[in-house]
């Protein structure tokens, strides 16, 4: 599950999809769970949950300037929003924004302007790894910032081969996605569910694709600096389970997505740490940071990095 964070300026938010009834599988009660955070991390206000149905649901959170924008999948129904004020408190009902009952994952942004959502849907297709489902073509739409579609752009499908979608960011003049891709389920002997980047135009008229991050990676976060799109993931190709995996990548895509350096992959053995599965990357300035599990370890380390992606000093316990 991706966890989401947004950083209003003063103030924390999250949302996410949570079982009120966890301990009962023949009874499932999903709620979407809001809540806000203080700079120092306390508790802002009472939890806010809504009604998420039956079934666990992607959701995503979006920092307008004035507001905030809750998108989360109504199975059977397709993409919802709910606009929310500073407080977070809800300004109107659920919207479907998006009539695609067969949406399986999704992530929203903000231009500016508009809201930016990219999803994959269920349409079938060959088994692959990954994916109970099959190939789920990735789309992405703009909406208005009442979540309105007409006058828009899209929905358009920018990855016809993908599983799912993890994360886009809005830049100037267009909007990176990092999505995966699986092998086809018959193939056995090459194990992969590569990350890969590629970024569209504002207009979704062309798309570029810049490549996998590895044969086998897991990335959840892409940032726009206001220069360069980031990304981080751990470097798990060639994993036969025997070997260890111990290399922290960042990537850094242009303003048109083209990849601007080979990635910076640094291992975390020095630092005393022989494998990590998962990162997390925040954009800051003139940098960014890395949040990465490791075995062993009970608590999550943080490392600072430069614009690059190159470390800067040893990680830290969080």
């Amino acid at each position: 599950m991706r966890a989401v964070l947004v950083w209003t300026g003063t103030e924390f938010a999250t949302a996410h999809c949570e079982d009120l009834t966890p301990d009962d599988l023949s009874d499932d009660e999903w709620v979407i769970h809001f809540r806000r955070f203080d700079r120092s991390g306390r508790a802002i206000d009472a939890d806010w949950l809504y009604p998420g149905g039956p079934d666990y649901t992607a959701v995503d959170l979006v920092w307008t300037g004035s507001g905030f924008g809750l998108f989360w999948i109504d199975r059977g129904w397709g993409i919802v929003l709910m606009l929310l004020d500073p407080d977070g408190k809800p300004v109107g009902g659920p919207m479907l924004v998006e009539p695609d009952a067969t949406a399986t994952s999704l992530a929203a942004d903000w231009t500016g302007s508009a809201f930016v959502v990219a999803w994959s849907s269920q349409v079938g297709g060959p088994a692959v790894e990954c994916s109970f489902g099959g190939v789920q073509p990735v789309r992405v739409a703009l909406l208005g910032p009442d979540g309105s579609a007409e006058g828009w752009a899209g929905p358009v499908v920018v990855d016809d081969t993908a599983v799912m979608v993890a994360d886009i960011a809005a830049g100037t003049g267009g909007f990176g996605i990092v999505t995966y891709a699986g092998t086809i389920a018959e193939d056995r002997g090459r194990r992969s569910c590569g990350a890969r980047f590629l970024w569209t135009g504002a207009d979704l008229s062309r798309t570029v694709f810049s490549g996998a991050l590895s044969e086998f990676a897991w990335a959840w976060d892409v940032r726009w600096t206001g220069d360069a799109y980031l990304t981080a993931w751990p470097d798990l190709s060639g994993d036969d389970r025997r070997s260890p995996r111990n290399l922290l990548c960042v990537g850094r895509f242009a303003e048109e997505g083209e990849l601007e350096f080979a990635p910076v992959c640094t291992d975390i053995r020095p630092w005393g740490f022989d494998h990590t599965e998962s990162v997390r990357l925040a954009a800051g300035d003139g940098g960014a940071a890395l949040v990465f599990d490791a075995d062993d370890f009970e608590n999550l380390l943080a490392v600072r990095t430069d614009a690059l992606g190159v470390p800067v000093g040893a990680p830290h316990a969080v």
